[in-house]
């Protein structure tokens, strides 16, 4: 560029010299206007270029910031992801070993719950023969001992596992005829004073017949008496005996 305009430039004197009405002050005059002429324009050329160096530079170094930045994310994100995945696979083996732990302590409560199963079994089949019986008893002076009542010591309080079998006798006892009256008799052995078993072995009595009632039962057709040591089934003598003695009855009175 600065060559282009440096001949014109010479061009344009070697003319003006061929001239002669132009002046040797006017010919100094004219190439020092075109020289400032041309470092003017070379000037703001190199200036413009030096700009969009220094553009292209910050551009690089935007783009090369940018690259930078997407690594470092790309980095960070794999490395959250096999964080994460450490922590699934702990969790995964935590449940197995959990589950492998609760199958082996279920076994012997397994084993436990079938072997009471067989003991029960007996005693399911006895007690399912005694219910067979209450079907039978339809004329006066007949009697069924409950089986499945039992008390705590010094109480009258029905167990859960006694309410369970009186709900199965209380719809047994609603399929004999309407005209059957019932007495529910309680009974004691002959430990301690006879008074006391008395109001004991009533107190019993009316706990069987209350529960009776509360499954359907109507309440005229069954009364509650309590028989204290009277009437004893074994010898009161041993424990045994005693824990027989200790017992309620159902009594068909008319």
């Amino acid at each position: 560029m600065k060559t282009f305009i440096l001949t014109v430039a010479a061009s344009v004197i070697s003319i003006a010299s061929g001239c002669a009405s132009v002046s040797p002050q006017k010919l100094q005059q004219l190439e020092k206007t075109i020289q400032e002429t041309d470092s003017g324009v070379f000037g703001q050329y190199m200036q413009q270029i030096y700009q969009a160096n220094i553009h292209l530079e910050q551009a690089k170094t935007n783009f090369q910031a940018a690259a930078d930045e997407q690594n470092e994310f790309l980095n960070d994100s794999v490395e959250y992801t096999r964080i994460g995945q450490q922590h699934a696979d702990a969790a995964l083996a935590a449940r197995l070993k959990a589950e492998e732990t609760y199958l082996m302590m279920q076994e012997p409560i397994l084993a436990d719950i079938e072997l009471q199963k067989a003991r029960l079994k007996p005693i399911q089949i006895f007690m399912a023969k005694r219910m067979e019986l209450i079907s039978e008893i339809d004329e006066e002076g007949e009697s069924l001992r409950l089986e499945g009542v039992v008390f705590p010591d010094n109480s009258a309080v029905l167990s859960p596992a006694s309410m369970a079998y009186l709900s199965e006798i209380a719809s047994r006892l609603q399929e004999l005829p309407m005209e059957l009256r019932l007495e529910v008799a309680g009974y004691t052995s002959n430990t301690g004073d006879d008074a006391y078993n008395l109001r004991l072995s009533q107190e019993r009595a009316v706990s069987v017949r209350d529960y009776l009632v509360s499954k359907g039962l109507a309440a005229g057709r069954l009364s509650a008496k309590g028989y204290g040591k009277a009437n004893p089934q074994a010898d009161n003598n041993t424990p045994l005996g005693r824990a027989l003695n200790r017992r309620v009855e159902i009594h068909v009175t008319k």
